[in-house]
């Protein structure tokens, strides 16, 4: 079925080109949907992994720490313009990466598969861009 769909997109733009519509890539989304759903290997093959993944997610996240804090000791000269609006960043960005450090730990612990969907998506709402 893919392989047919792949083919349909490279005739699409050719000369002779084909519309394709939101319909065409439903078949095979249903397909995908199917086998991810009916399928206990991939919740066994997470449930193997998922310490792996998230003890690497946690090193990451407290090696950044670290070398935000050693960034911060060997700077040169201390910030002389310091603003109030800069502390209260500086309070969220700490709150923000607490709580994913903690929801990482909790996801490490915790044993319930409905549990750790919950902790997954908090931990994707706590993370802060940049």
């Amino acid at each position: 079925m893919l392989a047919s769909f792949s083919r349909l997109l490279k005739a699409s733009r050719g000369p002779n080109s084909v519309r394709i519509g939101w319909l065409v890539p439903l078949p095979g989304l249903v397909v995908v949907l199917d086998v991810s759903a009916d399928c206990p290997d991939v919740d066994a093959w997470y449930l193997r992994q998922r310490r792996l993944v998230l003890g690497g997610m946690l090193g990451a996240n407290v090696a950044s720490w670290v070398g935000q804090i050693v960034l911060a000791l060997t700077l040169a000269a201390p910030e002389l313009h310091a603003t109030k609006s800069d502390s209260v960043l500086k309070a969220i960005s700490t709150a923000t990466g607490l709580a994913t450090v903690s929801v990482l730990i909790a996801l490490l612990l915790v044993r319930y598969p409905r549990l750790e969907v919950a902790l997954l998506l908090v931990s994707g709402s706590t993370e802060t861009p940049g």
